[in-house]
Parts: structure tokens; sequence; C-alpha cells
């Protein structure tokens, strides 16, 4: 009995030194449209696609946005991440950017 309160004990300090799965982080990346769905094509080398669940008072910022930067626009989205059939999905709380632009390298003139 001893052994099994020794092991619980060492469970949940185990658990507690874990950071959550499921913190929000900082993503940047350009925007972009498939379909009716908006995606993050990520900063990277790899270049990430995060299909995007919005929070329903930004949708109409992102469609400004797009027209306003003539399709091109650059986001920094604090979200979650999570897989989604195949792909990643990223779950908006809150957007500290927009800007007119790409994030590539290969964009750039």
């Amino acid at each position: 009995m001893h052994d099994r309160m020794r092991y619980a004990a060492l469970l949940a300090a185990s658990t507690l030194a874990v950071p959550s799965a499921m913190a929000a982080d900082l993503f940047q990346g350009t925007l972009a449209r498939v379909d009716a769905q908006w995606v993050l094509v990520r900063c990277n080398a790899l270049k990430t696609r995060y299909r995007l669940v919005l929070p329903a008072s930004e949708a109409g910022r992102f469609d400004a946005a797009w027209q306003a930067g003539a399709g091109t626009v650059q986001a920094s989205l604090l979200a979650r991440a999570s897989a989604d059939a195949g792909g990643y999905r990223l779950n908006v709380e809150s957007v500290r950017a927009l800007a007119p632009g790409s994030c590539h390298l290969e964009d750039l003139p």
C-alpha cells in the first residue's frame, strides 16, 4: 500500500512539472484563403499550414486586412495548436497584429 501512495505522489508531482500541452503560443505567418477558410502559413522553412478557428469578432477584421493588403497579409496570433485530420488547427484567442505583405523570404523583392 505504501508503494501505491508513493507512486501516486510521484505521478501527481510529475504532471505538475510538465507545462500544459494546450498553452497558448504566439504564431506568426502569412494569411491565405482556402475556399472559405482562413489558413495561416507559418514563417518557417517548412511553411507549416494551420487552419484557423477565429473568434466571431475577428473574421471581419481579417477580410478588411486582406482587401487592404491586396491579398497578402501577415498575422501575429495568440492561439492554441492541435492536430486536425492530417493537418493542424489554431484556435485563435486574439489577433496581436495584422500587416500588409508576406513574411516569407522568397516573396521579398
